[in-house]
């Protein structure tokens, strides 16, 4: 059997972390030289649990790279339903694949499953147990923003069942690091993992209030409370939304403070965190997939900071529509300070969706690319009016009710006005979107 398996964050060394880390820095700035390295190689992707971000920075990466990807669908349509053991699933799977990801609700699965392979195996999370892949992301992100040694680093939230804490935490003992965790006392680390902890020397301390330890931390890892995990729905009831931080509760914190979350979020972070300097999540999550050129596509550059997700609204685009994607949130910009960034692959977008997104990004360039190069390029230009893509605040517009009309907008030089009852938009001009 293989032993080039990537299972679980305790058997990463320090020299494999800063060898993968390296390797991902050099892939950041150079992007062309890394593709094509992975021509011809097939990539097998057995998800048995939902999932966005790393189902797709996979797809895209092994892509980028030159080498495709081969998927067993949802376990809906696949042979699980028939019986078929996971033994057997990967067994057959790797008959068609170089290498192959494993997401599974069972602890452990990832470990058994690489037993039965002669290919390397990727543990994309085994239910409560670990997350690799998402802990050398995390690593990344920390390295860039605070460095990994003499760190003081605050988890908080589900640590019981949060599968990128465990995997973080192990990773981290081969740093100078303090870790301090923060729950209840119900979603406390599983005493496997804090025995591990100590047995690797690791210096760690348990809080029940982020307060006390809050002004140490150069780094603030947040989870979400995993609702799916909890066995007794009356257990989860008792601790969702007991840990929540918004803009409020940073104000004790250093200014240099980072904030990360492994995604999606739910209540535990609010959204004016967003628009903060502590904010990376995002940044996080884009170089979960070390972005690189594409072949062909947009890219929407110069985006006001905080807009990415109303331009992926005007686009339409959203978990279940395809597109491979890639966003860059409060990316620093000579021009605006900050900026966000979202790159479309395989589409070349409309002039009536470039006016809307004038409306909410008035500095954005749009990039044509085509074969790698930037075939096109030029600033956005607000145009005189706006049909369909905007909904009338006026509930007693006649647009809102169900007549055969559009909505039209003009377009004024400090909002927009409607067409038919008159109602003028100053402010909040991104919640009224209405694509369909």
């Amino acid at each position: 059997m293989r032993h080039d398996h990537v299972i679980s964050a305790k058997d990463l060394s320090r020299e494999g972390i800063e060898e993968v880390l390296d390797r991902a820095a050099e892939v950041a700035a150079d992007p062309a030289a890394a593709r094509g390295r992975q021509a011809g190689t097939l990539l097998g992707l057995c998800f048995f649990e939902p999932s966005t971000r790393t189902k797709m920075s996979f797809t895209a990466a092994m892509k980028r790279l030159g080498g495709d990807v081969v998927d067993m669908g949802s376990v809906e349509s696949s042979s699980v339903t028939k019986g078929e053991s996971l033994a057997d699933t990967v067994r057959v799977v790797e008959g068609y694949a170089d290498a192959l990801v494993l997401r599974h609700p069972s602890e452990g699965s990832a470990k058994m499953a690489s037993e039965y392979v002669d290919v390397p195996l990727i543990n994309a999370g085994d239910g409560a147990g670990q997350h690799p892949t998402q802990t050398l992301l995390d690593l990344y992100t920390i390295r860039e923003s605070a460095g990994l040694d003499d760190l003081t680093i605050g988890v908080m939230g589900d640590l019981k069942y949060g599968r990128t804490v465990h995997s973080l935490a192990h990773a981290l003992t081969n740093f100078d690091a303090r870790q301090h965790f923060v729950s209840p006392e119900s979603l406390q680390l599983p005493r496997s993992v804090r025995y591990d902890l100590h047995e690797a020397g690791a210096s760690i301390r348990e809080h029940t209030d982020l307060t006390e330890v809050l002004p140490e931390l150069d780094v603030l890892y947040v989870t979400r409370i995993q609702r799916e995990r909890f066995a007794d729905e009356s257990e989860y009831r008792a601790v969702a939304g007991e840990y929540q931080i918004d803009a409020d509760t940073l104000a004790a914190a250093r200014d240099d403070l980072t904030v990360m979350h492994p995604l999606p979020r739910v209540d535990e972070i609010a959204h004016d965190v967003d628009e903060t300097d502590h904010a990376t999540y995002f940044q996080q999550s884009d170089r979960e997939l070390r972005v690189s050129k594409i072949r062909d596509g947009t890219v929407i550059d110069h985006i006001a900071a905080g807009q990415a997700l109303n331009v992926l609204a005007i686009l339409g685009i959203d978990a279940d529509s395809g597109e491979t994607v890639s966003v860059g949130m409060r990316v620093p910009s000579d021009r605006l300070g900050t900026k966000d960034i979202v790159k479309v692959e395989g589409r070349e977008l409309s002039q009536d969706e470039v006016d809307v997104i004038s409306l909410i990004a008035p500095a954005a360039t749009i990039n044509i690319v085509r074969e790698f190069d930037v075939a096109e390029k030029h600033r956005v230009e607000r145009p005189a009016e706006v049909a369909g893509v905007l909904s009338c605040p006026n509930r007693r517009c006649i647009t809102t009710e169900d007549e055969p009309v559009e909505s039209r907008f003009d377009v004024l030089d400090d909002g927009i006005r409607c067409q038919y009852c008159g109602t003028i938009v100053r402010e909040g001009i991104a919640d009224h979107i209405d694509v369909r």
